[in-house]
């Protein structure tokens, strides 16, 4: 323990000079520095009438938390004062000599330390800033940091009334449950208020409370449409740009997914001309599939094939016998669906289970190709195909032949050879997705690899709806980019000409809401701004875990602006 006596005026330069104080001692103990100080001021003005007051009624010690030093827990140990008013009309007899930028009321940590504290519980959160702050040296709890957040009220801009220009997105508490609704000023890119829904009337609310908003930014959606128009009868409201080339990707990506086959037929072509080129001739498969004399036919149906065939068979059997759909599903262990499916059939017909899409799909063309030559060497066309691209192993390769063959027969896994150098694994034509594919049509020619060209270009050439479609889409794309509201009339009658139900849908959803997509495609507003926002709110928002209500996440959003 070390004790100091001398009364140094410069350890008072450390604290606040808001309150003339007198230094006492100074005491360091298990990592905490003790500093005893009193008030020196001469008197107080009474809190009720104002009046100064000189004669003392008592003293009391308050102890204060205040922030570190040197890696040190600092407590004051401040001698205050009671005095007596010297109004005999003022209804407070007695009170405490306040202490202005020292500490509040009752308060046991100085206002620097809360503020401090109050920036922890802000940036940082409850659990994880009283971590910081232990580490810090200024203990304190996560639940009284939590506190200190919810006490803070916002500062109400003077100039709210005369906010113009407000922008408005929805936001996700839970996705796809709960939602709620963030208004910001674009033009002093702040946020203005976090509303827990999505309602039009909580947004209608809002905006009839402050009548100077001009300008309403917003998505697509009805219900901020309607609180807008009825909110801000006077208002403009703006389509933002961003959704609106949303939701023409997702007219694009309902007429593609229409048009799956084409994508499936395109990457075909793609695979068997890439498969022609790098075949060597001196393969066994390659000899195959030159000679036109030594392809067979494949067989009709196969093991699995007959297998249904006969099932099939004694079904209708054991229903001419007089047997229930139930007693025939007992009897030879069959769902009750399967046995009704058959017995519904006047006549058998084979079932082909579809493949599902896998790194095998792109390459089956080419397979089916070599099996029809009569050629059933699992090894070798996996060699073949593996040069090709393909990514997977042999025994696929294998499974998949089985289905040609009237015995399939089994073999063992040849194993890799030691020191086998692996070949390179490309990926240029796999079937893409219609989301996939809907963005390369959207994209212009100078963007796109060398494969995606060359797959736009055939699926353009073979499908004239579909090049129409994209010619629109980018001409859209590119009337929005500039901001060519004049041109809107133009490319609309353009749409009505066009066969393609997806993008006429999309056309007429525009004239629904036309006025605001055309101030869209004039005015310099958008949604930019409020989606950065929302970025922010999401990322306060996962700082907390989930765990916290929307009051404190509305707080927190609101002093981070």
């Amino acid at each position: 323990m070390k004790t100091g006596q001398n009364k140094d005026m410069d350890v008072l330069d450390l604290l606040p000079s808001s309150v003339p104080l007198a230094l006492h001692s100074l005491r360091i103990s298990h990592r905490c520095l003790d500093i005893t100080v009193s008030t020196t001021a001469l008197g107080a003005c009474c809190p009720q009438c104002g009046s100064l007051a000189t004669h003392v009624h008592s003293h009391y010690v308050r102890t204060l938390a205040d922030l570190p030093c040197a890696s040190l827990a600092v407590r004051l140990h401040l001698g205050v004062r009671k005095f007596f008013c010297a109004n005999p009309l003022c209804c407070r007899h007695i009170f405490t000599e306040p202490l202005p930028g020292l500490a509040a009321r009752y308060a046991r940590r100085t206002l620097r330390l809360h503020e401090v504290w109050q920036l922890l519980g802000f940036v940082v959160g409850g659990e994880a800033g009283s971590r910081l702050a232990r580490d810090l040296s200024m203990a304190t709890s996560g639940d009284t940091l939590l506190r200190i957040v919810r006490r803070w009220h916002p500062d109400t801009p003077k100039d709210l009334d005369s906010v113009s220009a407000v922008g408005v997105d929805d936001w996700a508490m839970r996705r796809g449950c709960t939602y709620g609704t963030l208004l910001m000023d674009l033009e002093q890119r702040r946020v203005l208020e976090l509303l827990p829904d999505r309602e039009a009337s909580s947004v209608q609310k809002w905006l009839s409370q402050h009548p100077g908003v001009q300008i309403v930014s917003r998505d697509r959606g009805g219900p901020y449409a309607e609180a807008a128009r009825l909110g801000a009868p006077t208002a403009t409201q703006v389509a933002d740009r961003w959704h609106l080339l949303k939701n023409l990707g997702d007219a694009m990506e309902r007429l593609l997914s229409r048009h799956t086959p084409a994508l499936r037929d395109i990457t075909n072509q793609l695979v068997q001309e890439r498969a022609l080129e790098t075949m060597s001739p001196k393969t066994e498969a390659a000899d195959h599939l030159e000679n036109p004399a030594a392809q067979t036919s494949l067989p009709v149906l196969t093991l699995a094939g007959e297998h249904h065939r006969q099932r099939f068979e004694e079904i209708h059997a054991l229903r001419q016998q007089g047997l229930g759909l139930r007693a025939i599903s007992k009897r030879l262990g069959l769902a009750r669906n399967t046995v009704r499916r058959y017995a519904y059939q006047s006549e058998f017909v084979p079932t082909h289970r579809t493949p599902q899409h896998n790194s095998l799909t792109p390459f089956l063309p080419y397979l089916e190709q070599a099996c029809r030559s009569g050629y059933f060497n699992a090894t070798d066309l996996w060699r073949q195909i593996h040069a090709q691209g393909y990514s997977g192993s042999v025994s696929t390769v294998r499974e998949h032949l089985q289905s040609y063959r009237l015995q399939p027969r089994r073999r063992k896994k040849p194993s890799q050879e030691k020191g086998e150098p692996k070949r390179a694994v490309t990926t240029a034509y796999r079937i893409p997705s219609p989301r996939s594919t809907t963005w390369w049509l959207l994209k212009s020619e100078n963007k796109l690899t060398a494969e995606q060209s060359e797959f736009v270009q055939r699926l353009c050439g073979a499908y004239p709806c579909l090049k129409t479609a994209r010619d629109l889409a980018q001409r859209f794309g590119q009337l929005v980019r500039e901001r060519r509201e004049p041109d809107l009339n133009a490319w609309m009658a353009a749409v009505q000409e066009s066969e393609l139900p997806e993008l006429r849908g999309f056309a007429q959803g525009l004239l629904q809401d036309e006025a605001a997509v055309r101030a869209g495609l004039s005015l310099p507003w958008s949604n930019g701004p409020v989606e950065g926002k929302i970025n922010k709110l999401k990322f306060i928002k996962r700082q907390m875990y989930g765990r916290a209500n929307f009051d404190l996440l509305r707080l927190r959003v609101l002093y981070a602006t």
